[in-house]
């Protein structure tokens, strides 16, 4: 897949065909009985793969979207077919420093941290 946006990619999430946010294909793996020295503590910072099995709602056929949001832009694509259904130029006079795709209770939206100290939210 080749998305091309403005400025650095910041965040990338994956949608199911209701909207509903995807869990990540990882996360991260703590031992709390190790102490952490030397090469124990660079294992203790590896992610391990989490086993996602799809609903039984989900079938192959079935499309997805994936949520792309850069410094300066943000875009919704459909999947397979990488068309892109909504595309959001996000601020001409500042930029993102962090992003993150929410589940809120309408929905799934995109908050947006920018430089000039404002929050903004893309739904």
């Amino acid at each position: 897949m080749l998305v091309r946006l403005k400025g650095s990619i910041m965040r990338m999430s994956f949608l199911d065909s209701a909207g509903s946010l995807l869990p990540s294909a990882f996360e991260p793996w703590y031992e709390p009985n190790v102490t952490a020295d030397g090469e124990e503590r660079d294992k203790i910072r590896k992610r391990r793969p989490v086993s996602v099995s799809p609903s039984s709602s989900q079938e192959l056929n079935e499309s997805q979207f994936a949520v792309v949001c850069s410094e300066k832009q943000a875009k919704v694509l459909s999947l397979p077919s990488q068309t892109c259904i909504y595309k959001h130029s996000i601020t001409e006079t500042s930029f993102i420093l962090r992003a993150d795709v929410v589940q809120m209770n309408q929905g799934v939206c995109v908050a947006c941290f920018c430089a000039n100290g404002h929050i903004m939210t893309l739904r």
